[in-house]
């Protein structure tokens, strides 16, 4: 069941490594609008990490406090750390790679800085070569382990470390046996029961066991901090279920309970997979329903707005998928399903005919 080293799961799944330790979207950013200000690197980089969809208002802000410790401590790594961070923060993936090896080189005792820059890396293998792409994960890969050596208890790194070893190829270097080792360093970790758990989760997704993906997933649950995050557990388990086992009734039969419960970012991504599952499983209507909710709660939903496209379509309502493939062209121009969506729009105003 070994995933394709180059799927869009693979990379997405890497970027999304780290979660814990980067900036965390759960809500809107209001929160980040009020937030004190802050004269200190390290509140700056732990408000980096915590705050919930910062403001690029907010996070230039913090900046001004990073280049001035930088200014007056260029050797100093710890800024540089934060101001990789700032540009992860801002979307600029290249800066933030550079940034984060820049403070490797300039402490190359410093896990936090190894485990950045091997974040970073692999959060810039969507804008490389798929020649070049096994290559950089291979090198963040070098860098968390690296980050590994010098601090056994990092739990992000050997996340990152484990998933890579989940995802990749034999050939490049996979392996459930190394994978599985990183999950029990972290549950013997403080505080990474819950990562620990997910891991092992993975694993046995990878290892098509799901008797055992599902009982990883609710001691990772059990484990959360609150009942926010064990909500993520279920969320990553019923995506799993969709799209590695291919049963999406099983999955809307785990997401549907629980969707009303979520709040902020977590019911926009539990409303949507939710959605998906039900689309899967050829539930129109209901699939339809489902991704107007995410559209209320996210009004600049993308996928959503094309697979209502779909739903409508399905359901012979063309006048209106024509309506939503129209919208969806219009305002995701470059998006690479415009054209698609434009002509799927065209065929449906000739069938409302």
């Amino acid at each position: 069941m070994k995933a394709c080293f180059y799927s869009w799961q693979w990379w997405s799944m890497i970027r999304a490594l780290g979660a814990a330790c980067a900036l965390v979207v759960l809500c809107a950013s209001g929160r980040a609008q009020s937030a004190p200000e802050l004269a200190s690197v390290d509140e700056v980089i732990a408000a980096l990490r915590a705050e919930e969809s910062p403001t690029a208002e907010r996070i230039l802000s913090l900046r001004t406090v990073l280049d001035s410790a930088a200014s007056m401590d260029p050797t100093a790594a710890r800024p540089q750390i934060g101001l990789a961070l700032v540009s992860r923060a801002l979307g600029d993936r290249g800066g933030a790679r550079d940034l984060a090896r820049k403070a490797a080189d300039l402490d190359p005792k410093s896990a936090e800085a190894w485990y950045w820059l091997g974040m970073t890396l692999f959060e810039s293998i969507s804008d490389a070569s798929t020649l070049a792409a096994a290559g950089i994960a291979g090198d963040a890969r070098d860098a968390c382990l690296r980050a590994i050596e010098l601090d056994p208890k990092h739990i992000g790194a050997r996340e990152a470390v484990a998933e890579y070893y989940i995802e990749a190829p034999g050939i490049a270097g996979g392996s459930l046996r190394k994978a599985r080792e990183q999950g029990n360093a972290i549950l013997k970790t403080p505080g990474g029961e819950m990562k620990g758990h997910l891991v092992l989760a993975r694993v046995a997704v990878e290892d098509d066991d799901w008797k055992l993906a599902a009982s990883e997933y609710e001691l990772a649950r059990r484990a959360a901090p609150d009942e926010a995050h064990g909500w993520d557990a279920v969320i990553e388990h019923a995506r799993n279920l969709k799209e590695e086992k291919d049963d999406p009734d099983a999955a809307v039969a785990m997401l549907s309970p629980i969707v009303s419960k979520l709040l902020g970012k977590r019911a926009i991504t539990g409303r949507f997979m939710l959605a998906e599952a039900l689309r899967a499983g050829k539930k129109w209507g209901e699939a339809q329903t489902e991704y107007e909710r995410v559209i209320v709660l996210s009004p600049d939903a993308r996928m959503s707005r094309f697979a209502l496209g779909e739903c409508f379509e399905k359901q012979k309502m063309y006048a209106e998928a024509a309506g939503w493939y129209t919208e969806f062209a219009e305002r995701f121009p470059k998006d690479k399903r415009a054209e698609d969506a434009k002509e799927r729009a065209d065929e449906c105003v000739r069938r409302a005919r």
